[in-house]
């Protein structure tokens, strides 16, 4: 009886092992990465954002820059199941308006009467979909035109906070991935450079510390106002800031791979220098520079809000989160959701991709193989 125990017991864990050797790379890299847990609910969250982002013209309930004057600083709508005692799916109940005599302030007050149910792929404004056609599906809203559903309040325009937040997750995800896209190119660039051929190292490493004695958001601002303020400029200095970083990461890893044998092998057969950096070292530091790019995307994230914020980033046209809150500073004591959101979008952004990097790290690191 015992022996049988122990063989049905073990009979698992030899399965799982002869699937170790069965199983594709792909399958391997899933398995190892699927053990960070936080980095794949990251990994999942950012989907989903980028998804949100992508198709902000239909989840959105409204257009980032309708304004509604009857709608000034109202507070997030709250999503109800029960009204009275009975459930009757979700809803959200109508706001009252009015004006304080005294201090001026425009009050809201919940209407009970007014239940408004939340309709999914609901008919609203209309917009372009890709260029492609017209539309007027949004993923929810109400059918009284006269009261609306903001989940997140509105400014002091009455545009609606959620709708924003979405706009501008479009606007900061383009510019992380387009600063990481320039990043590389002029990183790898150097590295290659600086890590191959030794008489160009002592110059190019030079230039590289002296990039990196600058503070990351002054030598940015400095860029972007010689520059000019703009969405390609703020890319353009983001990217070159960055580059250093990739860089320094590319260069380490030359440096090693280029003393290996088969690299010496392919220069015995005379086989052209251009061939040796991309077939043989630019594809032996791709795992580091994956790693290092999760980490640039979330920089960039932070350092355009920054610049935003300050006024001197993107264009105030463009919803952006950081103009969200530097819109929201004079009405934090009146209206804390105009900046709370977006703060916590970046935040929560932010953190995402510092995880899915800690997990992707992890993955890629061979001194790691041995917890598959």
């Amino acid at each position: 009886m015992t022996d049988q125990t122990i063989n049905t017991t073990a009979a698992p864990a030899k399965d799982r092992k002869e699937d170790l050797y069965t199983a594709t790379p792909a399958q391997l890299i899933w398995r190892r990465f699927t053990k960070h847990i936080l980095a794949v609910v990251s990994l999942w969250f950012l989907v989903i954002l980028a998804l949100c982002a992508l198709f902000a013209d239909m989840v959105a309930p409204y257009a980032p820059f309708e304004v509604q004057r009857l709608r000034t600083l109202a507070p997030p709508t709250g999503i109800h199941l029960f009204h009275e005692g009975r459930f009757v799916g979700p809803f959200v109940y109508g706001l009252s308006r009015e004006r304080d005599a005294e201090t001026a302030r425009v009050l809201y007050e919940t209407d009970p009467e007014a239940v408004l149910p939340i309709r999914l792929f609901h008919q609203g404004d209309d917009y372009d979909f890709f260029g492609l056609f017209q539309s007027n599906i949004h993923l929810f809203g109400v059918d009284d035109r006269r009261q609306q559903i903001n989940l997140l309040g509105t400014d002091d325009l009455g545009r609606d906070i959620f709708s924003r937040v979405l706009y501008s997750g479009r606007t900061s995800l383009t510019v992380g991935f387009l600063v990481v896209g320039v990043a590389s190119l002029i990183g790898i660039f150097l590295g290659l450079i600086a890590g191959f051929f030794r008489r160009a190292d002592g110059p190019v490493s030079r230039l590289i510390d002296a990039m990196m004695a600058f503070p990351d958001i002054l030598l940015a601002i400095a860029l972007v106002a010689a520059l000019g303020p703009s969405a390609a400029n703020v890319v353009l200095a983001l990217g070159i800031v960055y580059a250093p970083r990739l860089a320094r990461v590319v260069r380490a890893s030359t440096l090693v791979i280029r003393e290996l044998p088969y690299v010496e092998a392919a220069r015995a057969l005379a086989v052209p220098t251009p061939v040796i950096l991309v077939r043989h070292v630019l594809r032996n530091v791709t795992s580091p520079l994956l790693v290092q790019a999760t980490f640039i995307f979330a920089q960039a994230i932070l350092a355009e809000a920054g610049l935003s914020f300050l006024g001197v980033g993107i264009s105030p046209d463009i919803p952006t989160w950081g103009t969200m809150i530097s819109i929201g500073r004079q009405f934090m004591s009146t209206a804390e959701w105009i900046m709370l959101f977006p703060g916590l979008a970046i935040v929560i952004t932010v953190l995402a991709l510092q995880l899915l990097g800690d997990g992707l790290r992890d993955l890629l690191d061979p001194r790691l193989a041995k917890d598959i």
